[in-house]
């Protein structure tokens, strides 16, 4: 289909398979959530360095 797939990942999810079968993969941050995949600006912000 030649769909590149990215994703994001905090430290503590670093080696999950999301991460390795991704095309690209970004840490967002360390393991507290709120901090890494809740940080909606964050996410927003390495979603855009994608395109």
């Amino acid at each position: 289909m030649g769909i590149r797939t990215v994703a994001v990942f905090s430290e503590a999810d670093r080696t999950s398979h999301h991460v390795m079968y991704a095309d690209e993969a970004y840490l967002i941050g360390p393991a507290i959530a709120r901090e890494s995949y809740l940080n909606i600006e964050k996410v927003i912000e390495t979603a855009k360095r994608c395109k």
